[in-house]
């Protein structure tokens, strides 16, 4: 019989590694806290490194199917001034964008019936010689073989065996939202983002005609002055931002929105611990900036059962490092990537902004080009 492998996770880094350890014919259990599964909402943009994961998991072409196909990217000053924009030529193909539910969906009808139990925190977990086993707050545990933890920015697996360096928040927390409304936007506004000194608001179009979209304000989650924002507060802030931005908050419902803090972790990235390996946002947190979360949890899967299928008679243990090495260096080159768009996009001080917003409408394409260039390409 095949190694066993037990998941902790049940998000997109915990499902895409099932799907890659099971198309390489491994015994794997998922273990997802839920009692079923996620209904996120939001959405998702796909780098051309997450559609190459998702074609390497078989699944590419639907994904493609029920997303939105971007050929560029825009800035905007908030009075609607435009500041820069990027084709997406250079690239292997488009950018895309899809619901996050629809994300999930469709890597849950690619796990075999059976292998995610749900209701199931665990609350430790010891390594031996010998494997793994891990404790549940049922008080049930189980062994195996080898443990992939993919349980998040706050993963107790990673804290456990990493206690420093601890995550790194940022000094700005963010609102997400799909709206609601029946009118299509998609064919008024494309890919964009907009910096004003208030704040900064992000549009994504999906293909049902809904906006996906964040909103960005410095501070921090736990402030009593923003923890109770809701659509009347953001109107507050980002009423005055150009059209369509205030017809898309007040189109959003408040159960469509979440909100967030962001954080990172910023060096010192350790993944593979003998039998234990961290995957996603458990292994490498980083801020959205980028938006190459989900792409980077996709890559990890991919990296992963690729390594597994090239070397079938070598100790996973092996692998795990090996796929520790081949990830490290992107991984903190886009950390620190993504850490400084973020905090170059929250200046509010009215004179830098605009020396920020000349900056950038006067660099040259190629530097835009050589970001988006590492970011998606996989090695």
């Amino acid at each position: 019989m095949k190694d066993k492998f037990v998941i902790i996770g049940g998000g997109i880094a915990g499902l895409s590694a099932a799907i890659g350890l099971q198309a390489q014919g491994m015994n794997v259990q998922l273990y997802e806290k839920n009692e079923g599964p996620r209904q996120p909402v939001t959405g998702v943009i796909l780098a051309p490194n997450a559609l190459w994961a998702l074609d390497q998991l078989g699944i590419g072409e639907q994904v493609r199917k029920c997303g939105k196909a971007f050929d560029a990217f825009t800035i905007y000053s908030d009075k609607g001034k435009h500041i820069s924009s990027q084709s997406f030529s250079f690239l292997p193909e488009p950018m895309f964008a899809v619901h996050r539910l629809d994300l999930l969906r469709i890597l849950h009808e690619q796990v075999k019936p059976g292998t995610i139990v749900w209701d199931s925190d665990y609350t430790d977990f010891e390594q031996t010689s010998e494997g793994v086993t891990i404790q549940f707050k049922n008080e049930s545990n189980i062994q195996a073989d080898y443990a992939l933890f993919a349980d998040g920015v706050g993963s107790l697996c990673r804290s456990k065996l990493r206690p420093s360096p601890p995550v790194r928040v940022a000094k700005y927390t963010c609102w997400q939202g799909v709206t609601s409304a029946k009118q299509p936007f998609d064919s008024r506004i494309g890919l964009s983002e907009t910096l004003g000194t208030k704040g900064r608001f992000g549009i994504c179009p999906l293909a049902s005609g809904q906006i996906y979209w964040f909103a960005c304000l410095n501070g921090t989650y736990t402030e009593k002055q923003i923890e109770q924002f809701g659509v009347n507060e953001l109107m507050m802030h980002f009423g005055d931002f150009h059209a369509l931005i205030p017809e898309i908050i007040q189109n959003t419902r408040p159960k469509d929105i979440v909100h967030n803090d962001i954080m990172d972790l910023p060096s010192k990235h350790k993944f593979a611990f003998e039998h234990i390996l961290l995957l996603g946002d458990a292994a490498h947190p980083i801020t959205p900036n980028m938006g190459q979360g989900a792409c980077q949890a996709l890559e990890d899967a991919a990296v992963l059962m690729n390594l597994i299928k090239a070397h079938p008679d070598r100790a996973l243990e092996e692998l795990f490092l090996q796929f520790e090495q081949k990830r490290l260096m992107k991984i903190r080159v886009l950390t620190k990537m993504a850490w400084s768009i973020g905090n170059l996009s929250q200046w509010s001080n009215p004179l830098l902004c605009t020396i920020r917003n000349l900056g950038m409408e006067l660099s040259p394409s190629f530097l835009y080009r050589k970001q988006f260039k590492y970011m998606s390409d996989v090695k």
